[in-house]
C-alpha cells in the first residue's frame, strides 16, 4: 500500500465589495475579506497541486466512555478517493494517494462566461401578464409567490410567534436559513446547469454550523450597536470575532436593511414578531439582491449587470467566478435587533482550506464488549462533513499489524443527548452507533486495536471521507478459574472456565493433568465448550467468554503414573495445533493433593458365635492399594485375633466385597465402586478371644495382595464389646428316682463362647464336697432366648433331665445341697478355663 501524501494547501483570496442601496423597503450588501494578512496568500484553482515528499502528521487522542454526558476527544478528518486506501492518521489534512487526483468538497470549472439566471416562473410570482418577468426594479410580491399561496405551513408563519428577532434561536434561524435556500437553489441550479454543472453541487449547505455562524455574526452586530444605513459599511469587527470563535481566518457576508421594525432608523424597542414577517424580509432582501441592485458602476449589483457582486456571491458562491470558479456554499440567515438581515453563504472549500474549527468531527467509543466471537462497538459520531459524506462507518484497524480487520457500515441512530452538548453539528442528533466485528479467527491479541469512525461519500467507505480514530485498545486478556476439582469413584472431575482473547486463533482447548510432585504431565484432555453468561457478565471485553466453561473427566484408574497424595496442577489451555500444542495460551491453577479418607460401619451384630460386621470404607490412596481387609484387633489384649482379605474366605473368617453405588455418589473420595464389605468372624475359633474383651475393626487397603501388608492404609474403628460376662441359670426341677437324682432347667454364659462344653455337678454344701459331675448336651430353649436376647447361644441354654446316678440317696437325705453348672473349655473333666453358675440349695 502506498504511504499518503499531504496537499499542500492554500489560503482563498477573495475580493471585497461595498454596497449599500435602499429599494423598496430594503437595502442590500456584500463582503468577502482575505484571511489575516500574517498568513500566505496563494491564489487556489479548481485543481489545488500536490506534494508527493510530505508525511501526514499522525495524532492519536484518548477516548472516554460516555453514554447520559457526551464528550468527545480527537478530530482527525481525513480525506481520500483511493478505493483501496488502508485507513491513515491525519490531523485536519486532505489526503491522497500519490496516484490520484486530489479529492476535496465537491467543486466545478471555472465556467468561460457566467449564464443569466433563468428563475422557474412558478416559484417566484408572475407579472400582470402571466409571464415570469425579472426587471430591474420591478416590485415583487411575497404574498403572490404559489410557494406562500399554496402551502400550509405559510399560513402556520403568521401565527407563530418570534419572541426576538435579535436573537434568533437555533431552530427559528435554520427554518429561515431553510426557506432562503428554497429561494436560492432553483436560480442557482439554473446558472450552474447553464455553465455545464450537472450535478447537485449547486444546493446550498445548510448545516447548524452555518445557521450558527450567521446567529454568531448577527450577535456580534449586536453588541456593536452596528447599523449598516448609518455607517455605510459592514462591522467589519463584529465579523471577524464571529468567524474567529469558529477559527476561520477571514469572512464573508450579505446583508441587507429590512422591514423588520419598520427599519433599524426607528426601531421601536418591540423584538417580537412573526415567522411570517421574518421570511417576508429575507424574501425582500433576497429579492433586491438579486434583481433590484444598481449595477457596480453605480454602487449596486444585479444578475442583470456585470460583475455583479451580490447575485455572483449568491449564485455562483463568489464574487468573481471567472476567476474562482463556481463555488459550493453553506447557508446561513439570522437577524439582528436592528432588523437587519445577514446571509452567511460561505464557501465549502474557504473553510476547509483555513483549517478551520467550522467543520466539527467529534466522537467517542462509549462501550466495547464481546459478544461470543464478536466484538460490539457503541458510541457516537457527530460531524459536519457528514452533511456531504452520507455513508457512515466504523473501521477497526490493527495498528500493530497495521492492517484493517474489519469495516461495517451502519445508519446512525437518535442520539439527543450528543445534540444537546453539540448542537451546531451537522447530525449530532442522528449520530450514534452499536456495530459488530466477527473476531473469529483474527489473530487480534496482545496488538493495538484502533476504532476508526468515518463518513464517507461512497458506499464501500472510500472516496472523500472524514475520520476520528480511538485510542488503542489492546486485548489480552487470559484468565481462567477451577470452580472445582475432585474425585468420584475412580473418575477424577474438574469444571471451571477459561477464557483468553488469543483462543480467536488458538480453538483447541485441553485440560493438562500435571504431577507438580513427580513434575510430570500425567494425562490431558481435549474439552467442549460449555456456555457460562455469568463469566460473559464478569469479563465482557474477553474473547468469547460466553463459551469459556468447561468439565472434564480423568480416570485415575487408568493412569498408571498417578501417585495418590501428591500435588496435582490442572493446566487449562488453548493451543493452535490439534494435539493441544503449537502456539499455546495456559493457565496453571493451584495445586491440590488427594489422600483422603473415609469408612462406616452400618451393623455389628452375632448370630452364635459369629460376628457380623457390615460396612465400607473408601480411601483416595486405594488406587495404588488396591486390596481391602478387615483385620479383627483385640483392644484388651492388644493384639490382632484374625484378618481377611474381602471377598476371601478362611477357618475364622468368610467375607463378601460389595459394590456400593451409592457412597460412590455420595463420596468425594476415589473407590472402584466396591467399597462394601461383609464379614463373618468365628470367635469360637479366635483362642485369643475372651467374652467381654473390647474389640476393633481394622479396615485396610494395601498393596499387598497375599498378606495385608506392604504400603497401607488402614482406618480404624470403635472398639466393641461383643460379648460381656453374662451368666445365668435356673433350675427349673429336681426329680428323685430309683435311678438317681435328676435336674434340668438352663444355663446362659457369654464366656460360654470359648467354653464350649457344659458340666452339672452335684455339690453337697453340708460336707463342702462335689458328689459327682457330668456332661450334658444342651437342649433349646427360646424363652431364654428372649430373656436374654444378647447372651451367647441362650437359644441353646437349656438342659433337661440330667441324671446324677452315681450317688447314695440316702446318705443325702438332710444334707444342704446345691447344683453347679458350669461352661468349660475341658471336655475330659470340667475344669481348664470355666464359668460356673451355682443354684439355690436345696435338700431331699
Amino acid at each position: 500500500m502506498k504511504k499518503p501524501k499531504k496537499i499542500i494547501t492554500g489560503t482563498l483570496v477573495v475580493a471585497t465589495g461595498t454596497v449599500l442601496l435602499g429599494v423598496n423597503n430594503a437595502s442590500a450588501d456584500g463582503v468577502n475579506t482575505d484571511l489575516p494578512t500574517n498568513e500566505p496568500q496563494v491564489e487556489v484553482t479548481a485543481t489545488p497541486s500536490v506534494s508527493k515528499d510530505v508525511t501526514p502528521t499522525v495524532t492519536d487522542k484518548t477516548a472516554t466512555v460516555a453514554d447520559s454526558n457526551p464528550e468527545e476527544t480527537s478530530v482527525t478528518s481525513t480525506v481520500t478517493n483511493n478505493p483501496s486506501a488502508t485507513p491513515q492518521e491525519n490531523v485536519n489534512a486532505i489526503v491522497v494517494d500519490s496516484e490520484s487526483t486530489v479529492a476535496t468538497v465537491p467543486s466545478t470549472e471555472t465556467p468561460d462566461k457566467v449564464g443569466v439566471a433563468e428563475i422557474p416562473g412558478n416559484y417566484l410570482t408572475y407579472d400582470e401578464n402571466n409571464k415570469a418577468a425579472y426587471v430591474k426594479g420591478k416590485i415583487y410580491s411575497y404574498d403572490n409567490m404559489d410557494a406562500v399561496k399554496n402551502s400550509p405551513s405559510a399560513k402556520d408563519d403568521k401565527v407563530q410567534i418570534v419572541s426576538d428577532y435579535g436573537h434568533l434561536t437555533l431552530d427559528e434561524s435554520m427554518e429561515l436559513t431553510n426557506f432562503a435556500a428554497d429561494l436560492l437553489n432553483p436560480v442557482r441550479q439554473s446558472v450552474w446547469s447553464k455553465n455545464g454543472v450537472s450535478n447537485d453541487a449547486w444546493k446550498f449547505n445548510v448545516v447548524p454550523k452555518s445557521v450558527d455562524l450567521a446567529r454568531r455574526v448577527a450577535g456580534e452586530y449586536n453588541k456593536d450597536n452596528f447599523s449598516i444605513i448609518t455607517n455605510n459599511n459592514h462591522d467589519y469587527n463584529a465579523l471577524t470575532r464571529a468567524y474567529l470563535s469558529y477559527g476561520i481566518g477571514g469572512y464573508q457576508e450579505n446583508y441587507g436593511s429590512s422591514s423588520i421594525n419598520n427599519y433599524a432608523a426607528r426601531k421601536t424597542g418591540s423584538y417580537q414578531t412573526t415567522m411570517y414577517q421574518l421570511k417576508k424580509a429575507v424574501f425582500d432582501v433576497i429579492i433586491t439582491m438579486l434583481y433590484n441592485d444598481d449595477t457596480l458602476q453605480n454602487g449596486g449589483a444585479s444578475v442583470m449587470a456585470t460583475n455583479d457582486s451580490h447575485s455572483n456571491s449568491l449564485l455562483y458562491g463568489t464574487e468573481d467566478p471567472k476567476k474562482y470558479g463556481l463555488q459550493p456554499n453553506y447557508l446561513g440567515v439570522a437577524v439582528d435587533s436592528l432588523g437587519q438581515v445577514h446571509i452567511i453563504n460561505l464557501p465549502l472549500q474557504y473553510v476547509s482550506l483555513n483549517n478551520s474549527q467550522f467543520l466539527e468531527n467529534r466522537a467517542n467509543i462509549d462501550d466495547i464488549r464481546m459478544s461470543g466471537t464478536d466484538l460490539v462497538v457503541r458510541g457516537w459520531h457527530a460531524s459536519d462533513m457528514s452533511y456531504f459524506q452520507k455513508n457512515a462507518y466504523v473501521i477497526l484497524y490493527d495498528a500493530t499489524a497495521n492492517s484493517e480487520l474489519g469495516r461495517v457500515a451502519y445508519v446512525p441512530d437518535s442520539s439527543n443527548d450528543v445534540a444537546r452538548v453539540y448542537p451546531t453539528i451537522y447530525g449530532a442528533e442522528q449520530s450514534r452507533f452499536n456495530v459488530t466485528f466477527s473476531l473469529a479467527g483474527k489473530d487480534f491479541a496482545g496488538h493495538q486495536l484502533k476504532f476508526v469512525l468515518r463518513y464517507s461519500d461512497q458506499k464501500n467507505g472510500e472516496g472523500v471521507y472524514t475520520d476520528w480514530w480511538s485510542d488503542p485498545y489492546v486485548f489480552n486478556a487470559n484468565v481462567g478459574v477451577v470452580d472445582a476439582a475432585y474425585i468420584q469413584g475412580s473418575k477424577l472431575k474438574i469444571s471451571g472456565w477459561h477464557a483468553a482473547d488469543a483462543s480467536a486463533v488458538q480453538p483447541y482447548r485441553y485440560v493438562v493433568l500435571y504431577d507438580a510432585s513427580a513434575g510430570r504431565e500425567l494425562a490431558r484432555k481435549r474439552i467442549q465448550a460449555v456456555e457460562r453468561k455469568d463469566v460473559q457478565n464478569a469479563y465482557p471485553r474477553v474473547y468469547d467468554a460466553v463459551k469459556s466453561g468447561f468439565a472434564v473427566e480423568f480416570d485415575l484408574s487408568q493412569i498408571k503414573k498417578y501417585v495418590a497424595g501428591h500435588q496435582l496442577q490442572y493446566v487449562l489451555r488453548y493451543a493452535s495445533k490439534e494435539n493441544g500444542e503449537g502456539n499455546k495460551t495456559d493457565v496453571w491453577s493451584g495445586k491440590y493433593s488427594y489422600k483422603n479418607e473415609e469408612y462406616y460401619i452400618d451393623s455389628v451384630g452375632k448370630t452364635g458365635s459369629k460376628l457380623h460386621v457390615t460396612g465400607w470404607h473408601v480411601a483416595d490412596t486405594s488406587v495404588n492399594q488396591k486390596y481391602a481387609y478387615v483385620i479383627l484387633f483385640n483392644q484388651t489384649k492388644g493384639s490382632e485375633l484374625t484378618r481377611i482379605k474381602v471377598g476371601d474366605s478362611s477357618d475364622s473368617a468368610t467375607s463378601t466385597l460389595v459394590a456400593r453405588p451409592d457412597v460412590v455418589s455420595a463420596k468425594k473420595i476415589y473407590t472402584d465402586g466396591k467399597n462394601g464389605f461383609d464379614v463373618y468372624f468365628d470367635l469360637a475359633k479366635l483362642s485369643n478371644y475372651s467374652a467381654g474383651d473390647r474389640l476393633q475393626f481394622v479396615l485396610r487397603y494395601s498393596s499387598d495382595a497375599t498378606g495385608g501388608e506392604g504400603s497401607r492404609t488402614d482406618a480404624w474403628t470403635g472398639a466393641y464389646t461383643v460379648y460381656g460376662t453374662q451368666n445365668a441359670s435356673n433350675l427349673d426341677q429336681v426329680k428323685i428316682s430309683n435311678d438317681g437324682l435328676s435336674v434340668s432347667g438352663w444355663h446362659i454364659a457369654d464366656q460360654s463362647i470359648n467354653q464350649p462344653y457344659a458340666w452339672a455337678i452335684l455339690y453337697d454344701a453340708s460336707t463342702n464336697q462335689e458328689v459327682q459331675r457330668v456332661t450334658y448336651k444342651s437342649t433349646k430353649r427360646p424363652d431364654v432366648k428372649r430373656a436374654y436376647p444378647g447372651a451367647y447361644d441362650a437359644e441353646n441354654s437349656g438342659f433337661s433331665n440330667v441324671m446324677f446316678d452315681k450317688i447314695n440317696i440316702a446318705k443325702l437325705k438332710g444334707h444342704n445341697l446345691q447344683v453347679v453348672l458350669r461352661y468349660s473349655n475341658d471336655l475330659i473333666n470340667g475344669e481348664g478355663n470355666r464359668t460356673d453358675s451355682w443354684s439355690k440349695i436345696f435338700r431331699i
